[in-house]
């Protein structure tokens, strides 16, 4: 799930069975932490940790076979920046 309007950007990676995404925000990184953990669950995902720390906010999260982190920073104020890695099984 993405904040709807709010995604600015997104680059994706695909590499040895592992997919990336980097995604932009025009959001504070609160914010948009607050957005994934209930939105994951309602996708259908089980959060297993969520939690900050000095730059930033992690977020693992499984179903099944897939395994994925969110890594969100800031680097822009009001701009959040969430890396996406997740395996393809």
């Amino acid at each position: 799930p993405l904040p709807a309007g709010n995604a600015i950007g997104t680059t994706v990676v695909i590499k040895g069975g592992v997919t990336e995404v980097v995604i932009r925000v025009s959001a504070a990184l609160g914010i948009t932490a607050e957005f994934f953990n209930p939105g994951l669950a309602q996708a259908g995902f089980s959060v297993e940790i969520s939690e900050a720390d000095d730059i930033g906010w992690v977020i693992e999260f499984t179903d099944g076979d897939t395994k994925g982190v969110l890594d969100i920073t800031e680097p822009q104020e009001g701009i959040s920046q969430v890396v996406l890695t997740y395996n393809v099984p």
